[in-house]
């Protein structure tokens, strides 16, 4: 019997079938919440369309398996770096499989495409779904770089170009040759129905001045300006991105699409912005000759054939 009347407290039972059906509620909530590391959101980014993209400020498109590549983690860890700098950027991860979570953004500005937006940019830039790429938009939805990664300083510079050489000489009006029509109140833009019927657009595709594809056809060119001069040949590069500025054209005339037309040609004959091709049309908007790598000098006038004679004098 024990003194003053005390009971010995009672031990708790966790085998009893109340309290255990009391816990298992406690127990998988626990399990369910996920510990993240520190400064990761628990929420979501959110889920975007392409074409919203437009007008909506510049995004970077980043293609890989999944989040745990190293390139991924690498231009990731880069580009969260930099938040701050980077201001209205819109990081767009396009993964394969979501097994891997994505690494905390520190301040950056991400968003996510659904399924269908995903497979169609994959499609559109040529990244299959084991291919770490990098694709750069502009804020009119255009692509200006395409690449394996990119630096904060090029993404500024792209993001926000500083003039050309080729710009700055067509603005002080020092270029009659190379005429780009710069958007604006007071542009004229040029486009192929301008030329027809007073010349043969030979349009090359390519994503810059300094694609080697591009250089070596624009060599071919400018090496045989008499032969394209006398069947009405007019050079047109359609590029994604505007800089650097062309080569001399030694004569070879040269025309240049603004940007709605740029783009219009793309679309109008399938040549994605990750692609080389030179399409030759006739005076009537016919196609003489396609092609997705560099063509000779016959190659063009076969499909033209020889030049007009001029009729003889009495």
């Amino acid at each position: 019997m024990l003194r003053d009347g005390l009971r010995p407290p009672r031990p708790l039972l966790f085998c009893h079938n109340n309290h255990v059906t009391r816990l298992l509620p406690i127990l998988a909530l626990l399990l369910a919440t996920p510990i993240l590391p520190a400064g990761q959101s628990s929420s979501a980014p959110p889920t975007i369309s392409l074409d919203s993209l437009p007008g909506n400020g510049p995004a970077l498109l980043l293609f890989d398996a999944n989040a745990g590549g190293s390139h991924f983690r690498s231009q990731w860890s880069a580009l969260t770096h930099d938040a701050a700098e980077l201001g209205e950027l819109t990081v767009i991860p396009i993964l394969s499989e979501s097994s891997v979570p994505l690494p905390p953004s520190h301040g950056l500005k991400v968003a996510t495409l659904n399924d269908v937006d995903a497979a169609n940019a994959r499609s559109l830039f040529h990244c299959s779904s084991t291919s770490f790429c990098v694709v750069l938009l502009g804020k009119d939805g255009r692509p200006i770089q395409i690449g394996d990664s990119v630096t904060t300083s090029s993404l500024m510079k792209a993001i926000n170009p500083p003039p050309t050489q080729l710009e700055r000489a067509i603005t002080e009006g020092q270029n009659s040759v190379y005429r780009t029509l710069i958007a604006g109140p007071s542009a004229n833009p040029f486009t192929l129905a301008d030329l027809l019927d007073a010349g043969r657009p030979l349009l090359i595709f390519a994503q810059s001045a300094a694609d080697p594809a591009f250089q070596a056809q624009w060599t071919t060119l400018t090496q045989h300006v008499p032969d394209l001069v006398g069947r009405s040949v007019v050079a047109i590069p359609v590029f994604v991105i505007r800089s650097p500025a062309l080569p001399p054209a030694h004569g070879l005339p040269v025309k240049t699409l603004d940007d709605v037309n740029n783009t219009k040609a793309r679309n109008d004959f399938s040549c994605g912005p990750a692609s080389f091709c030179v399409i030759l049309l006739d005076m009537a908007d016919k196609t003489l000759l396609s092609s997705n790598s560099p063509v000779s000098i016959g190659q063009i006038i076969a499909a033209i054939g020889p030049m007009q004679q001029t009729p003889a004098g009495p």
